[in-house]
């Protein structure tokens, strides 16, 4: 990712400022710089960027990777702050709108520890992707659930939750990160269940 991340600042050198392609460079980038662990940089680079960039669609790209850099920065107040920025869009694409909630559920939860708010925002973004159609957001949204149901002690319904998850996301390796957090709740919960040789299969 270093290296994509250098390429691709020498192709924004020399891409005037208003050319088509500029938004889309300036998305991989962040995106680059993210993989990298980056993290400052590509908040910098992302919060330049949402000044000028007019495709709604590049817009919602790059404010969830704005969003993920400063969570991963560990400035989870700042990283509300820009979801609540995003979702104020009207032209907000739906897929981006359902994503941004369910990761705004789970910002709401670790920041505040009010699992009412936590609980209601999930709930919208579960109901988001499943208009969106977003395999992704749903999943992201049914781990929220788990997580409140896991601190509700309710192991049976955070199960339910975790394998719904885990079904939406199926083997897509473009999910696997989700899937691998979606597999460590799943173990978790069995545990606490006490169904000790489920949780070693899984």
């Amino acid at each position: 990712p270093r290296l994509a991340a250098e390429l691709l600042r020498r192709e924004l050198d020399d891409t005037p400022a208003r050319h088509d392609a500029r938004d889309g460079l300036t998305t991989c980038l962040v995106w680059a710089l993210l993989a990298a662990g980056s993290y400052e940089e590509a908040a910098t680079q992302a919060s330049q960027a949402l000044t000028a960039m007019a495709d709604p669609v590049r817009r919602a790209e790059t404010y969830w990777v704005l969003t993920r850099a400063q969570v991963s920065a560990g400035h989870n107040d700042d990283a509300i702050t820009t979801l609540s920025q995003a979702l104020a869009s009207a032209d907000l694409p739906g897929q981006w709108r359902a994503r941004m909630l369910a990761l705004l559920a789970m910002l709401e939860r670790s920041a505040t520890g009010d699992l009412e708010v936590a609980d209601a925002t999930a709930v919208e973004a579960l109901a988001a992707a499943g208009k969106a159609g977003d395999e992704f957001a749903t999943a992201h949204a049914l781990t929220d659930l788990w997580l409140i149901s896991s601190i509700r002690r309710d192991h049976v319904a955070a199960l339910d939750h975790v394998d719904c998850a885990l079904t939406m996301l199926g083997d897509d390796p473009a999910h696997a990160d989700l899937r691998s957090f979606a597999l460590d709740d799943r173990i978790f919960t069995l545990q606490n269940l006490d169904r000790w040789p489920q949780a070693e299969l899984t």
